[in-house]
């Protein structure tokens, strides 16, 4: 839980930065609101005796995920954990008394007269489309009641709070009031999600028998639906409704991510490679197994759990230059993982991403490096070792996952690409020691497998 943010704090430490390039400083108060002073008004900063001023006084959990995201411990308007709070339409920031496309802010009346956050011109007012498919700050809940440093979850940090690899989730009732725990495996901390139900026109329903808190993220399908999560006492998991519906608002910050370590092999690209896999904290550890595309690890790998395909490989929904693998002819011509798509870049930050194929094909390339079969630590794999400054790195025979097995750990070792492999692939590079042969190489296989992911960075 954090610890609060103390305006004497603050103040020192702006006044002690007057000669450096900030220019103004905005002080906000505990009612949300702001007060901007120009660096030169502030002659002396003055405390008097009585209870401190809190600049953000909403508590947060860190349950440890890989993400770094923090949960809040209350929703917004509730006081305290057990607590309903307050209901919002998707996108609106204030709580009303009718819940109805009659009365959303962004149409005109129904869910094909959509003026803001439409993908489909079939949905959008006049045909209008604005491509906007995530809540901007002034129209997301949390930040426009609780300030800058929190928003509304994503749809990506609703799958990681209920992915069964960080969490355990539990029905119960706390105070007198039903809800969902959520205990995180790595530190024991937890949350708890009141049942608070969700409002339809008037009526507000399901109360103390399940909840929808809202995502900030939009419906990859449809312009009128918005992502939301659901708890029950037999199920918990992420969907999606009109975004008309009143339901309830759990914010989230992040926490700046660390630093990870890397190497600079000396490869004539200028590519860095980390030293672990996601998921690990060390380089011998085997991390997480993500398909490829998606950013969190889950328990089955298959056609019918990949997120971008109606159940099969010829039924893409993303990632597809070829009508007879997409769904009912879909085609984006799309070669190159999207950041959000990236499971360096969600799980590791901005300046990380996978591997194209051509810098794995780099360090595959024994002009540049040798690869040595090797033990760290008990844990077989291969060492990638630079001819130019003699730098190296260690990748992990960690197999890769398939359905919920791990397969072949211990002699192979499958590391995504950011790059789309022809037909319904992805390319990948493979470390393999059979017999008295092992090598490092590059190849390709179906995207909905669980590889390895080992980040790289561009020196600056």
């Amino acid at each position: 839980m954090n610890t609060r943010n103390i305006l004497a704090a603050l103040l020192l430490m702006v006044a002690g930065l007057q000669t450096a390039q900030a220019q103004k400083m905005v002080v906000t108060l505990t009612d949300n609101k702001s007060v901007e002073y120009e660096i030169s008004q502030v002659k002396e900063v003055t405390f008097v005796e009585g209870e401190p001023i809190v600049i953000d006084d909403h508590e947060w959990v860190d349950l440890g995920l890989p993400s770094g995201t923090l949960w809040a411990t209350c929703n917004v308007g509730a006081e305290s954990p057990v607590e309903y709070g307050d209901y919002f339409a998707w996108g609106e920031t204030e709580p009303k008394e009718d819940y109805s496309w009659s009365t959303y802010k962004y149409c005109k009346g129904d869910n094909n007269t959509l003026t803001k956050y439409c993908f489909e011109s079939d949905y959008g007012y006049n045909s209008f489309t604005d491509n906007l498919t995530e809540l901007l700050p002034e129209d997301d809940a949390a930040t426009a009641n609780w300030g800058s440093g929190w928003q509304m979850p994503s749809l990506e940090q609703y799958e990681e709070l209920i992915n069964g690899y960080y969490t355990t989730t539990e029905w119960m009732k706390q105070d007198y009031v039903y809800g969902c725990k959520i205990t995180s495996r790595s530190n024991g901390n937890t949350i708890f999600l009141p049942a608070t139900g969700y409002c339809d026109d008037t009526s507000l329903y399901h109360v103390n028998l399940n909840a929808c808190y809202w995502s900030r993220s939009l419906n990859s399908s449809y312009s009128y639906r918005a992502y939301y999560q659901y708890c029950g006492s037999i199920s918990i998991y992420t969907f999606h409704c009109g975004r008309n519906s009143g339901q309830s608002v759990r914010p989230v910050r992040v926490q700046k991510k660390k630093d990870h370590e890397y190497v600079d092999l000396g490869l004539p690209s200028g590519t860095l490679w980390a030293t672990c896999n996601v998921g690990a904290e060390s380089p011998e550890e085997y991390g997480d197994y993500f398909a490829w595309g998606e950013t969190q690890p889950k328990e089955g790998y298959s056609w019918s759990t990949y997120k971008y395909c109606k159940g099969s490989e010829n039924t893409l929904t993303k990632y597809c230059d070829e009508s007879d693998y997409g769904y009912n002819g879909f085609t984006d011509s799309k070669t190159e993982l999207l950041p959000e798509d990236d499971a360096a870049t969600a799980n590791w930050g901005s300046g990380w991403q996978m591997p194209s194929l051509e810098q794995c094909e780099e360090l595959c390339n024994e002009e540049y490096t040798t690869a040595t079969w090797k033990t760290v630590n008990g844990v077989a794999g291969m060492e990638v070792k630079s001819k130019i400054n003699g730098n190296s790195i260690f990748l992990p025979a960690a197999g890769y996952q398939y359905e919920s097995s791990v397969e072949w750990a211990g002699t192979f070792g499958f590391f995504s690409s950011r790059t789309k492999a022809p037909y319904y692939d992805g390319y990948y590079m493979d470390i393999f020691s059979s017999g008295s042969s092992s090598g490092i190489e590059t190849y390709h296989g179906s995207r909905y497998m669980g590889h390895s992911v080992r980040p790289v960075r561009k020196q600056i």
